[in-house]
This record gives structure tokens, C-alpha cells and sequence, in this order.
């Protein structure tokens, strides 16, 4: 019996010691009343001296990128040459005149309208100029303030298409211009047939021939009585003279007040006749028949009103010829 209680003691004295070993002890354990809350009591913290376990590294993985989508890519800027341009206007079936200085002219037909287009590149290249020729004033015409105003608002509600005037050539114009960056066929075309369009719809503005002057009111100006103007006396030399020569011939010599005169020479049953222009300077007569004919005389007033003339190559002592009024 003695070794049978010596046995079980022994027994429970292991037993116990092994409990001892292989539980460790929680605070929290021996008393669930705490004051340590059971998130402590469940999940406790490391202990300090406890070393954790190395960690492995990771070589980080980029991220994946969405797929992207294949965009087209942007045009290339193409700005157009002027020695291009006949090439290009071809394109849209225009046959295209050189003006020179980089100008090119086509001519389009429209309904009853022949319209001449100008193309032109700017000095900077960066604009591709349209230009519709439309009118050139006379001279002495001018445009009415009226018809100014109306094309202002004609380039406010169309603009950038707008009219120009030009006082060099006192031509109309209305045009357009394009950024000159990879210009496109269609787009110029549909710009040439809009201005045509609009050219002829608003014609009364730039036709001068279809242009009403208002009439002004009538001023009355009073005007100051004019001193009458007295007749100048004819001079007296004016008028028909005769004078008969020594040969007993008769010349009759008629002085018209418009330079001009007759001569008859009449000797025996034959008459001669002369016409031309003559001059009186001072006591110098000339009479002129041709560029190579002309009779060249001094002619000496009498109180009588009769008057002597006296060739200038005369032989010294000829009397010439004494004319009195007829």
C-alpha cells in the first residue's frame, strides 16, 4: 500500500512539474477582469527581446499601363511657295496667268459674270491672299459715305471677308485671306465661289454705275451785278485796203480780226489770189503763205488812216504800195 501512494505522489509530482514547463505564464490569463483590453489579450505585442525573423526583399514590380490607343500623327506644317501656286490652282482645275511679282490671275465664269481672282503669298509667307477684282472708279468719281458705311457693315457681318480699295489703281476689291499651313484644294475653292456669291449679291455697293447721288438742296446765292464789259476797239488795221502800184496793177489785201487774210493781185485780165496767216509787231507786217513762202514788210501810218507798205528786201528808194480803206 505504501508503494502504491509513494508511486501515485511521484506520479502527480511530474505531472505537475511538466505543466509548469510547458505553459507560459499571461498576465491577462490569470485575470480576465483586467484592466487590459481583449484585443491586447488575443493579439499580444512582441516582446522586446524577441529579434523577428529577417524579412526577404522584394524588388518592386512596375505597374502595368493601360493599353494606349494608337493616335494618328499631326499633319506636318507645309506652308506654300509662291512659284507653286500656278501647280496648286491646277489642282482645283484653274489655269492660272503669271502678273508677275509672285501674282496669279485665273478668270471664272459665272452665270453672265467673267471674275478675275488675284493670288498672292505675303512677304512673310504666312498668308494666302484671295482677291476678287471688282470695279475701278473713274476719274472724278468718288465713293459715297453712304456706300462706305454699308460695306463696313458688310466686313463686320461677312468678316474676315471684307471689301478693299486700293487708291493707286481706284479699284474695289473684296477678299480673303488663309493661313498659309498646309492649304487645302477644297477649302480655297469654296472660298472662290463664296465671294462670288457674295460680289454679286451686294453689287449695288461696289458698282459705281449702279450708284444714286441724293440730290442737295438748291442754295440761292445772290449774285452781285456785273459791270458790263466794254468791246474792245478793233484794232486798224483790221478791215479790206487798196492800193494801186506804179504798173497801174490793183491789189486789194483784206485783214480778218482772226489772223487770217486774202490777197488779190490784179494785172490786166489776169488775177492772183493769196490766203494765209499774217502778224503785226509794232510797224512789222508779215504775211504767210507757207512754211517757205512769206512776205515780210514795214508799214508806216498816216493821220489820214491810210498806211504804207514797204517790203524789208525792197532796192533803196521803192515807194511800195500806199492802201487806203475800200
Amino acid at each position: 500500500m505504501r508503494q502504491m501512494i509513494m508511486r501515485l505522489t511521484t506520479t502527480i509530482c511530474v505531472s505537475a512539474a511538466l505543466f509548469c514547463t510547458a505553459t507560459p505564464k499571461t498576465s491577462a490569463a490569470d485575470d480576465l477582469f483586467s484592466s487590459d483590453s481583449l484585443k491586447k489579450v488575443f493579439n499580444p505585442a512582441p516582446r522586446q527581446t524577441e529579434l523577428s525573423p529577417p524579412t526577404e526583399e522584394r524588388i518592386p514590380t512596375p505597374p502595368v499601363r493601360p493599353q494606349e490607343v494608337p493616335t494618328q500623327p499631326a499633319p506636318q506644317s507645309r506652308a506654300l511657295e509662291p512659284s507653286e501656286i500656278p501647280t496648286f490652282l491646277m489642282m482645283m482645275g484653274y489655269q492660272a496667268e503669271d502678273l508677275g511679282d509672285g501674282v496669279f490671275k485665273i478668270t471664272v465664269k459665272k452665270d453672265e459674270w467673267n471674275l478675275p481672282y488675284a493670288f498672292v503669298i505675303s512677304p512673310n509667307k504666312a498668308q494666302f491672299w484671295v482677291t476678287l477684282s471688282l470695279n475701278t472708279l473713274q476719274e472724278g468719281v468718288t465713293i459715297p459715305a453712304e456706300k462706305m458705311l454699308k460695306m463696313l457693315e458688310f466686313n463686320h457681318q461677312f468678316g474676315p471677308i471684307h471689301f478693299a480699295y486700293s487708291e493707286q489703281s481706284r479699284r474695289i476689291y473684296v477678299c480673303r485671306a488663309l493661313k498659309n499651313d498646309a492649304l487645302d484644294p477644297a477649302k480655297v475653292k469654296e472660298i472662290i465661289d463664296i465671294l462670288a456669291e457674295l460680289a454679286i449679291k451686294h453689287e449695288d455697293l461696289w458698282n459705281h454705275a449702279k450708284w444714286t447721288t441724293p440730290r442737295q438742296p438748291q442754295v440761292q446765292v445772290q449774285q452781285r451785278p456785273q459791270t458790263p464789259v466794254q468791246p474792245q476797239p478793233t484794232p486798224r488795221h483790221v478791215g479790206t485796203w487798196r492800193s494801186t502800184a506804179p504798173d497801174r496793177s490793183t491789189f486789194q489785201l483784206t485783214l480778218n480780226a482772226d489772223g487770217t487774210f486774202v490777197l488779190y493781185h490784179v494785172h490786166g485780165p489776169q488775177t492772183d489770189k493769196s490766203v494765209g496767216r499774217y502778224t503785226v509787231i509794232g510797224n512789222s507786217l508779215t504775211l504767210t503763205m507757207s512754211e517757205t513762202e512769206k512776205l515780210e514788210s514795214y508799214i508806216t501810218w498816216y493821220t489820214n488812216g491810210t498806211w504804207r507798205f514797204q517790203m524789208k528786201d525792197a532796192q533803196p528808194g521803192a515807194q511800195g504800195l500806199l492802201f487806203a480803206k475800200a
